[in-house]
């Protein structure tokens, strides 16, 4: 998936800091996470490069990488961020195997972060080895990703009203011939979903449960140290209460942090 055709339009949303989701969920559950002792980061998914950006500035890299199969926010990135540290290159996340062979990095990569973009991969396997393979001894993989009870319930859009459902409901007193239940979402089931983005943007990513995330994270060789379900941060509350109070309640993202061991 690609934001090339939206590139402004999505450089625009990220620069206003009105992106409730981002700047006041996130980016702080994300941040709280990095250190301070890196040499070579690799952010995947680095769109228009707000978290490059942060990262060379805050946590003293020799170098840090952008990655992103969006050629239009990869061209903004550099325009935006141009700092010596810093290199923005468009790259696809299946692709990564060939880039690190050519920039020869195998196993020399100290941190690898990716904001909100693994669910748009389908094949796992081949995307944790390939970040195993990046890392150091004792680098760390840090991502976030939809949170399946969210992003996996049934969604019902219509002009007056979005609905998220997930959960069911059963007539303890059905009628002879008629369904007794009704299932809405599907919380288990690995599946490709269609979905809109910015209200325009036609966008596939995939679901998968906690589980399923949890072990092809493992599956690749990770020692997983953190599995955390963020909270919007306190100043979301006086923004838009009901963001702050929907998502106190019901997660949102999900961020993994993991180890390659030693």
């Amino acid at each position: 998936m690609s934001y090339t055709n939206q590139s402004q339009q999505w450089a625009s949303l990220q620069a206003s800091k009105k992106h409730l989701s981002y700047d006041y969920l996130e980016k702080p559950a994300m941040y709280k996470y990095l250190g301070k002792d890196y040499e070579t980061v690799l952010c995947l998914g680095s769109g228009t490069g707000e978290e490059v950006e942060y990262i060379a500035a805050n946590c003293s890299p020799k170098i840090v990488y952008g990655l992103d199969n969006a050629a239009g926010l990869i061209e903004l990135a550099g325009q935006m961020y141009p700092r010596q540290n810093t290199k923005h290159e468009t790259i696809a996340m299946e692709n990564i195997h060939k880039w690190l062979e050519y920039e020869n990095l195998i196993g020399r990569v100290d941190l690898i972060y990716s904001s909100l973009a693994v669910h748009y991969i389908e094949d796992w396997d081949k995307l944790m080895g390939d970040c195993y393979r990046l890392l150091r001894p004792g680098g760390v993989l840090l991502f976030s990703t939809h949170h399946p009870i969210k992003w996996g319930s049934q969604t019902i859009r219509s002009k007056e009203k979005n609905s998220f459902l997930m959960g069911y409901t059963k007539n303890l007193k059905p009628e002879k011939g008629v369904t007794s239940f009704q299932v809405y979402g599907d919380y288990l089931t690995t599946r490709a979903i269609w979905d809109k983005l910015l209200g325009k943007i036609d966008i596939k990513y995939y679901h998968r449960s906690i589980s399923t995330i949890f072990s092809e994270v493992q599956k690749a060789g990770f020692l997983v140290t953190n599995l955390d379900e963020p909270l919007p941060i306190d100043e979301a509350k006086n923004l838009k209460n009901d963001f702050w109070a929907v998502h106190s309640q019901i997660p949102l993202f999900l961020v993994v942090r993991a180890v390659k061991p030693n």
